[in-house]
């Protein structure tokens, strides 16, 4: 991630991905400039002049006329779109802009916030139907991955899903946040039929990660994209732990 002499603009709506590339870029030296969907539509189109490139985090972006309005802006060199679901694509590929987007899988940080509340119990039980790998990718992944998409050549016009590519099951992801938090968690995922039943006769369900949390997505080569080490859960409990509040000062520091 050089340092390049003209802006990256940066579109999201107030939101953990978006905040941490322009941390990112802050950090390379970058300069940056930052839009929403409340920016007025010929404004965002004026902030991308100078531009050399866009980063929009949001599945509305991917069918935004005002972004793609932006990123016919003359030296406007690449389009990066970080969305969360399946979105229709259609606009932006007849759109003639040079694009790349990321769909990213399920925050990690979203998946230790779901399990972390049940293990202050000191016990997790789960069913050995609901113990399924996680696709999950920590926010600072996501955001190291859509930066270097900016200058990737070997992605643009591409749709990439981007997950970490280590696959733990929900079990495994309790025990890692309980290591992490120095708690005594027993997680048990094998229970048999009896005690399960059991375990619903007196008005207690086994624990369940919701299923848009979870998924096994075929692992793509992000190796161009992420050719360093990906975060851990331990990682990113320990930094939610230990992490201030967040001021939203985006706009007070920008580069431009």
């Amino acid at each position: 991630m050089s340092a390049h002499p003209r802006a990256i603009l940066v579109v999201h709506d107030d939101e953990p991905v978006g905040h941490e590339i322009v941390k990112l870029l802050h950090a390379a030296d970058t300069l940056v400039r930052v839009a929403s969907s409340a920016t007025p539509a010929d404004d965002l189109v004026s902030s991308a002049f100078g531009c050399r490139a866009i980063v929009a985090v949001g599945d509305r972006f991917a069918t935004d006329p005002a972004v793609f309005g932006a990123a016919n802006m003359p030296g406007v060199r690449a389009l990066v779109v970080v969305v969360r679901r399946d979105v229709d694509l259609k606009p932006l590929r007849t759109r003639g802009v040079p694009y790349t987007v990321l769909r990213g899988s399920a925050l990690l940080e979203d998946v230790v916030g779901a399990l972390a509340p049940h293990l202050r119990r000191g016990k997790l039980i789960i069913e050995p139907k609901d113990d399924v790998p996680v696709a999950a990718i920590a926010v600072a992944d996501v955001a190291e991955c859509a930066v270097r998409a900016v200058d990737a050549d070997d992605v643009c016009g591409r749709v990439l899903h981007v997950a970490a590519p280590e696959r733990l099951r929900v079990s495994e992801v309790a025990r890692a946040i309980a290591r992490a938090t120095g708690r005594d968690v027993k997680v048990v995922a094998s229970w048999p039929r009896w005690a399960l039943a059991a375990l619903r006769a007196i008005g207690k369900r086994p624990f369940a990660l919701a299923p848009q949390l979870c998924g096994a997505e075929t692992v793509e080569d992000l190796s161009s994209l992420h050719p360093d080490r990906w975060r851990t859960v331990e990682e990113v409990v320990k930094a939610s732990t230990s992490a201030e509040p967040r001021r939203n000062d985006d706009h007070a520091t920008l580069g431009v």
